[in-house]
């Protein structure tokens, strides 16, 4: 991954049509407030109050998504009985349904901030033998 360059987010999705793949656009890594963004996201999925332990994973996937999602590719609308790209809608962030929102930030954001050392370098291995 190039820093400086945005991060480009592609989802895989089974339609009626065919295998399809949708991309989200987010900032770039290593700009410090989208790096402040994700250490938020990852903090606030779990509340401890008291013994209680409260999961918010779903509600701040969507919310980082609805924060910091520029652009989407990929991803039409029915309109007045005419397919039409979501971009060029009003309010489009709020079509996108909340299991794509969390299925993107989850897969790309959080699995990657979520490894273990060894499983980076599992994965820096296998890379290198391919």
């Amino acid at each position: 991954m190039l820093i400086g360059q945005p991060n480009r987010v592609g989802l895989v999705i089974d339609s009626p049509e065919g295998t399809e793949t949708i991309f989200f656009t987010f900032p770039a890594t290593g700009d410090k407030e989208f790096e402040t963004g994700k250490k938020k996201l990852l903090n606030n999925r779990i509340i401890m109050k008291g013994r209680r332990t409260i999961n918010r994973a779903n509600e701040e996937r969507s919310a980082f998504f609805d924060q910091w999602c520029s652009q989407v590719e990929g991803l039409e609308i029915m309109e007045k009985g005419k397919r039409v790209d979501l971009m060029s809608t009003d309010g489009w962030k709020g079509m996108v349904g909340v299991e794509m929102k969390v299925s993107v930030v989850a897969q790309h954001f959080e699995e990657k901030e979520t490894l273990t050392e060894e499983d980076r370098e599992d994965l820096t291995s296998a890379s290198a033998e391919a």
